[in-house]
């Protein structure tokens, strides 16, 4: 007995829609035939049986969302054989990433996010998850909690799971800034939860508003790196000597004058100034 289908080391790709494609297996025997299939990847790994009546069985339901290297075991009878299939995924465009989230309530400020952290990437070049140096997977980098088989292989997932810990963020932000009954609007709440994405808190209380703080100057040549203008080693200095000073230490992931800061995270994804009063969905990848 031989499997005719699929070929043994094949590969089949996820859709960048996130759906698995049928995933027929099929034998040259006659008569039930018992299937014995394991499905892994990294520390993932899934498992199970199924029962035909002939030689024909589309294992895509059982598998559900995984990926990696599918090995089915049959038997039919007394004969039995395997093979296995590589299970890789496909990256979405960004406009469905950008459809997916419009789609979603209190998205608004995550797509940016997500352009930044992943540039709309799910998948290395040969398809598996991208995973970064810290363990972060996906579209999301997501790392705590560890993402499930779903999440980490179907990008649909995977921006869900990003986006509850976004809102988790947001309803957080709104907490801090209504506190005491302070007023605050739909687009300062946005530029809190992208801040506590990253990091700390944006804004401070000025005795009547919100504002963002005045002694933190970022470097525009990188993301979320900034200085504290009250230390006397940065008073009076510009950007510019600021980074020409610091950027050599910036590989060593600390310094002693500048810091990793959630304000310029969320003014370099949102830009320097306010967002727009209606606080609309930001397009993935542009500014407005």
């Amino acid at each position: 007995m031989k499997l005719t289908l699929p070929g043994s080391g094949g590969v089949v790709r996820i859709a960048p829609s996130g759906d698995l494609p049928p995933l027929p297996f099929a034998t040259d025997a006659r008569g039930p035939h018992a299937w014995d299939w394991r499905l892994a990847w990294r520390d993932h790994v899934a498992s199970g049986t199924a029962a035909t009546a002939d030689g024909r069985w589309d294992a895509r339901a059982a598998i559900g969302c995984g990926g990696g290297t599918l090995t089915v075991r049959v038997a039919a009878g007394s004969a039995r054989c395997e093979g296995t299939v590589e299970l890789r995924g496909s990256n979405p465009t960004t406009e469905q990433v950008a459809a997916y989230l419009a789609g979603k309530p209190d998205a608004a400020g995550f797509d940016r996010i997500v352009a930044h952290e992943s540039r709309c990437r799910h998948f290395a070049a040969d398809g598996v998850p991208i995973v970064s140096f810290d363990g972060g997977v996906g579209l999301c980098q997501l790392t705590n909690p560890p993402p499930t088989v779903a999440q980490t292989w179907d990008w649909r997932a995977n921006l869900d799971a990003g986006l509850a810990l976004f809102r988790q963020k947001r309803a957080a932000a709104g907490h801090r800034l209504g506190q005491g009954g302070r007023h605050f609007t739909p687009a300062q709440a946005t530029r809190e939860a992208v801040c506590l994405w990253n990091g700390g808190p944006y804004h401070v209380w000025d005795g009547s508003r919100w504002v963002r703080p005045a002694t933190i100057v970022c470097d525009p040549l990188a993301g979320n790196i900034g200085w504290d203008m009250t230390d006397p080693a940065n008073h009076g200095r510009t950007p510019a000597a600021l980074h020409a000073r610091d950027v050599a230490s910036y590989a060593r992931g600390h310094g002693a004058h500048w810091h990793y800061s959630g304000v310029c995270y969320a003014d370099h994804l949102l830009g320097d100034g306010s967002i727009a009063p209606d606080d609309g969905r930001l397009r993935l990848g542009g500014r407005r």
